[in-house]
């Protein structure tokens, strides 16, 4: 019988290291993100929010909503998307 090798490539090494410590649910996140969107496009402070960038940074589905929530936030609001994507973290689309 021959031995089953798996590769884990950088993304998923990192999820497995991550701090199971900062948890946050899908549904928890979705209900939080305006609040934590609006944050960023005040200029406040979002170091706060340690689970929801953890959360952010190994759930596509949630960042891909948060991606678009700056968005359509920043141009609502006037301010450069870039910055907000900036202060949180994410890699603007």
């Amino acid at each position: 019988m021959s031995a089953r090798q798996h590769s884990l490539d950088g993304n998923l090494t990192h999820r497995l290291a991550s701090d199971p410590g900062v948890w946050l649910s899908c549904d928890d996140c979705f209900r939080l993100l305006d609040i934590y969107v609006d944050a960023a496009i005040r200029g406040e402070t979002v170091e706060d929010f340690t689970a929801m960038a953890s959360h952010l940074e190994t759930c596509q589905a949630c960042r891909e909503e948060a991606q678009t929530l700056v968005q359509l936030s920043a141009a609502d609001s006037g301010v450069d998307e870039r910055s907000v994507f900036e202060r949180l973290g994410l890699r603007s689309v």
